[in-house]
């Protein structure tokens, strides 16, 4: 039988829920960085979306932004998302990751695998996936929304031009509504536990856990950005 255990991280947050179920842990974060700290995050995803090679402090200009990211492999009912690799920067290799080594006690020895940010925009369907088959391995997602008039900037001046007249008014009147998508997962013989995605919000994760990262409705205006950690145990 799960049970749900409220517990504390950092006192910037104070709605940490743990699910325990069958013995493996789910952790829920509603506010995991503080708002300097997400608004750095947000600063970085935004300037890769625009490769701003001027930026050199926070992005690695080697690291490009390419289509074609799944986790599951070509799916005729999946639409893989844009990406980009995270695991040499500084700050999310270095900082984000220390705090996700003070969750609990046995995350301190946490190691990492690979860091990237998945873009999920509206209709770019998700699939039902496990991440890795070794049980010591883990999962990490940061959840990042930003409005596609923000993100459409890495467009040229034309076609930036045509998007903002498309979605820039509609944007502005919708504010920070328009945060829809929800992170699925499954655990054996529990029904599905659906957690809504929005902006610092994150979950911690077995692998070996079936999930789905739901896509957001068909007029969203918003980009999912998820910054996934694959992590593992040695």
């Amino acid at each position: 039988m799960s049970f749900i255990k409220n517990v504390d991280l950092h006192e910037h947050n104070k709605q940490v829920k743990k699910y325990v179920i069958d013995n493996t842990e789910l952790f829920v974060f509603k506010n995991f960085l503080s708002d300097n700290d997400y608004d750095k995050l947000v600063k970085i995803i935004d300037t890769h979306l625009r490769y701003e090679q001027l930026d050199k402090d926070n992005v690695n200009v080697s690291s490009t932004i390419t289509y074609g990211h799944s986790s599951i492999g070509w799916h005729p009912y999946y639409i893989p998302h844009w990406n980009f690799t995270l695991t040499y920067n500084d700050f999310f290799r270095v900082y984000i990751f220390e705090k996700i080594k003070t969750i609990c006690e046995w995350t301190k020895d946490l190691q990492i695998k690979r860091i990237y940010c998945s873009c999920q925009s509206a209709e770019q369907i998700g699939n039902w996936h496990y991440d890795d088959n070794d049980i010591n391995s883990f999962t990490f997602c940061l959840y990042c929304n930003l409005d596609r008039v923000r993100a459409s900037s890495g467009l040229d001046k034309e076609c930036n031009e045509l998007y903002r007249n498309m979605f820039g008014k509609e944007a502005i009147n919708r504010g920070n509504d328009d945060d829809d998508g929800y992170f699925h997962i499954k655990y054996d013989k529990e029904p599905i536990r659906i957690i809504k995605a929005n902006s610092n919000s994150a979950v911690l994760f077995n692998s070996t856990i079936a999930h789905n990262g739901d896509s957001l409705k068909y007029d969203s205006i918003s980009l999912r950005c998820v910054i996934a950690y694959k992590l593992v145990l040695p």
